[in-house]
């Protein structure tokens, strides 16, 4: 019999498909990161952060000015998800101020081009829970390509510090590495 070309395809060898944030998950799979646990406010303002240096914003700007800036970076599904849109947007600006005003952080885009939440897909061989193999899936917040040619993997982080961060980050540089063959890469954790 001819195979019908609109037939549902059957996949005989399913991999599994992980988040690169599920590797903060412990083992009954709930997610270690305060913020998915408690007030939607507060994964907002990490959007916001991301979105401000997305934007290009400066963290030296006067605070209403940043503030200003914030607000109008809210989708309007967050403007009627969050509560306290002030707050929020003092909240967002506050804490992108104190990342940007490093020197340090702000030495990494001198002369760079930015690109931002860029998705990736990773196979890892056996890394599944029967040693079956997996796709770790997410999205890189900046990936920074330096004109030496060099890559650096920034993972802009609101909250506190998790041991379960440096996992993403190692997630995210690996698959930055298959991305930019040849070129050096690193990884960042940029907080607070």
């Amino acid at each position: 019999m001819p195979r019908d070309d609109f037939e549902p395809l059957v996949e005989t060898n399913p991999l599994i498909r992980v988040a690169v944030t599920g590797l903060g998950r412990d083992d009954a799979g709930t997610d270690l990161a305060p913020e998915s646990r408690g007030d939607r406010s507060r994964v907002i303002v990490g959007r916001l952060v991301h979105r401000l240096f997305q934007a290009g914003a400066r963290g030296d700007a006067a605070r209403h000015v940043l503030i200003d800036a914030a607000s109008r970076l809210l989708t309007e599904d967050e403007r009627g998800a969050v509560l306290d849109r002030p707050a929020s947007a003092e909240a967002a600006a506050d804490l992108f101020s104190r990342m940007w005003l490093k020197a340090d952080v702000r030495a990494v885009f001198d002369g760079a081009e930015c690109l931002y939440e860029v998705p990736v897909s990773l196979r890892r061989p056996g890394g599944g829970p029967d040693g079956d193999d997996v796709v770790l899936r997410g999205v890189i917040d900046c990936v920074v390509q330096r004109p030496s040619g060099d890559v650096m993997v920034l993972d802009v982080k609101t909250g506190a510090e998790r041991d379960a961060d440096t996992q993403q980050l190692a997630a995210y540089v690996e698959a930055a590495r298959a991305l930019f063959p040849g070129a050096a890469v690193e990884g960042r954790l940029v907080y607070p």
